[in-house]
């Protein structure tokens, strides 16, 4: 694929930042929510998804994302090291041993052998290999209905939208794999790709789900659906780690090939552990949504407040409101996220930047 022509390379790009951004959160949290809320959750998870992430790109110019970049580096890079081990625990989780473990292994080698171009050719494959995993699970006449019935009260996703608008909102600016894109491609066009693509991914994941089941529909579909992104989001984060510089930008210097693989291996594992006989059958959806917080909770309030507050302070703020957002996202009470929100709100407004922007994101 030619990056002489802007166009092919803002296709290109785009579908990279589609494949690496459908993670196991894009994968399968639109289940939960459908099974919790019915569609009004799965709208309220997909419109801030889309919006904050293409939006990122559609807003920051180049010369905005290299600041970004510098000045968020290391945050970017356990960013990275996390995500890597969700994708892993999912893997684990939701794959049979040999299929998860092929899976992290191929992630891993493929940030190691594969340069530049062969990543753009590779996104194109993922599209397609997505929109073939839809054929094939709708030849089966497998429709989800036009009505899911929600486990719990449709009112309660309102306390809930907040936080998850702020998620999303907030870690596309720690997303290297973004930075690369909007980089390399020098296009804001690269955004408005990625944000069809990966609209119209999360709806084709939606396709899954059955009221019958309360759940979705895992046929052999889902399941390569589930390992062909995994393996690919894997190895764009680990290839962070060692892929040629951005502009002559630096690096994290904890994201490194062994650090992506020690991240991998830790998550794997957390996987296969939720599946041991005598664990209980909710262990992997709760182990699920407790790494779900890092999105929802740690990295947007590191992002927003980390140079207007003192280090130890936003710890224990992150303590302190790790309770109420479990309560909220993993026991149903959504109500319990209003106080951390509002508490987030404040101390935002209320404080100034290192620089001295005061209310709004200095980056």
């Amino acid at each position: 694929m030619s990056e002489r022509s802007p166009i092919a390379a803002a296709v290109g790009w785009g579908l990279f930042c589609s494949a690496s951004w459908t993670w196991c959160i894009g994968m399968f949290l639109p289940f939960v929510m459908l099974q919790r809320y019915g569609w009004i959750g799965f709208w309220i998870f997909f419109v801030p998804n889309v919006v904050g992430c293409a939006g990122f790109g559609l807003l920051q110019s180049t010369e905005r994302v290299r600041a970004l970049r510098e000045r968020l580096l290391p945050l970017c890079g356990w960013f990275s090291l996390v995500t890597i081990a969700y994708q892993a625990f999912f893997a684990g989780w939701m794959l049979p041993s040999v299929g998860g473990f092929a899976v992290v292994i191929a992630g891993l080698l493929s940030a190691r052998l594969f340069r530049e171009r062969a990543w753009l050719w590779m996104s194109v494959a993922v599209a397609i290999a997505t929109g073939c995993a839809v054929a094939a699970h709708l030849r089966g006449g497998t429709w989800p209905p036009l009505e899911a019935n929600g486990s719990l009260p449709a009112s309660d996703v309102i306390a809930l939208a907040p936080a998850v608008a702020l998620g999303f909102l907030a870690c596309p600016f720690l997303d290297l794999t973004f930075h690369r894109a909007r980089l390399r491609s020098g296009s804001r066009l690269t955004f408005a790709v990625f944000g069809v693509a990966f609209g119209l991914t999360l709806l084709a994941v939606a396709l899954w789900w059955s009221d019958a089941l309360r759940g979705p529909v895992r046929d052999g579909a889902l399941v390569a659906l589930w390992s062909v992104q995994l393996a690919f989001t894997i190895g764009a984060h680990a290839r962070e780690g060692s892929a040629p510089l951005v502009d002559g930008l630096a690096r994290p210097a904890h994201l490194t090939a062994l650090s992506a693989v020690w991240a991998a291996l830790s998550g794997l594992a957390l996987g296969w552990a939720v599946r041991a006989p005598g664990i209980g059958n909710f262990a992997g959806e709760w182990a699920y949504l407790a790494l779900l917080g890092f999105y929802g909770l740690i990295f947007p309030f590191a992002l927003l407040l980390r140079r207007r507050i003192h280090p130890a302070v936003l710890i224990g703020l992150i303590l302190v409101a790790s309770p109420f957002y479990a309560q909220a996202f993993i026991g149903g009470r959504t109500a319990f996220l209003w106080g951390p929100i509002v508490a987030l709100a404040v101390l935002w407004m209320a404080t100034k930047d290192k620089d001295g922007t005061k209310g709004l994101l200095a980056t």
